[in-house]
């Protein structure tokens, strides 16, 4: 038996396929993760604020976090963590280093999130300033940075926000369009592109703004520093999450205006 179908039943059938295709892909929630056990634990951590979740973190930065725990792990059991020269530190990535230093009136521009792992010290004199994001970035730059020995930051660590959740409809918009205008249902695309938002029912959620996460038995903080603010949501969708700063310390040395707040608050 034969059949024959029409154009326009051939366009819903094409439309229905790409519609499917795009209810497979839509965007994941953004909200941020639990810390896990393993990483509170390996860190000690005491703030419960961090033990009980209420704060939540980006998941690239529990990510990242683990890449610092198993480089502990390894120094810890007396095995040789292998260093090199900090090179394309803007394009981010992880570093294992002896040490680093950022000179001052020296400007490290960030394109991705960055971890550096040092031995010994790290002294951050000069600015980390993380750049405009990417059409196709959709959470800022984060910075983690985790020294054996100590943190000293006099100058500035400035990350960006993250971007609106409108962007993944730029996005969505063009790939569809392409991939109708690709098929045998290219006359039509309109139809596809008109009937994508109205399928988009978890909406489209914002990036989250960069954080800055500093680990070390002494932190020396005499420098200045900014998260970014989490994006907007589009359609329904979800605010991206503002960055965080977290220090983890068994010493800190606060700037000159902490230490004024502390004596106006003690008296």
């Amino acid at each position: 038996m034969s059949s024959k179908i029409n154009k326009p039943q051939l366009a819903w059938c094409g439309t229905l396929s790409v519609l499917l295709l795009l209810l497979m892909v839509l965007p994941c929630g953004t909200w941020g993760q639990v810390l896990s056990p393993d990483l509170i634990q390996h860190f000690e951590i005491k703030d419960q604020r961090l033990r009980s979740g209420l704060v939540k973190i980006d998941g690239s930065v529990q990510n990242q976090l683990f890449h610092i725990k198993h480089l502990d792990d390894l120094a810890r059991s007396g095995e040789q963590v292998l260093s090199s020269q900090p090179t394309n530190l803007s394009k981010g990535g992880l570093h294992m280093l002896e040490s680093f230093t950022l000179p001052k009136e020296e400007t490290l521009h960030l394109t991705e999130d960055l971890t550096l792992w040092s031995q010994g010290d790290v002294i951050i004199d000069g600015d980390i300033l993380a750049d405009a994001l990417r059409s196709d970035q959709l959470h800022a730059q984060d910075v983690v940075i985790r020294s054996l020995s100590r943190i000293v930051i006099r100058g500035k660590i400035s990350l960006q926000d993250g971007n609106d959740g409108d962007i993944h409809r730029d996005q969505l918009y063009q790939s569809y369009t392409n991939l109708a205008n690709r098929s045998l249902f290219n006359h039509y695309a309109s139809i596809t592109t008109l009937a994508i938002p109205l399928f988009a029912q978890s909406g489209f959620d914002g990036g989250n703004g960069g954080s800055i996460y500093l680990i070390a038995p002494e932190i020396v903080f005499y420098g200045a520093v900014r998260p970014g603010n989490g994006g907007s949501a589009y359609l329904g969708g979800k605010g991206g999450l503002g960055g965080n700063i977290i220090q983890l310390f068994e010493f800190y040395t606060p700037n000159l205006f902490e230490q004024c707040l502390q004596i106006f608050l003690l008296w």
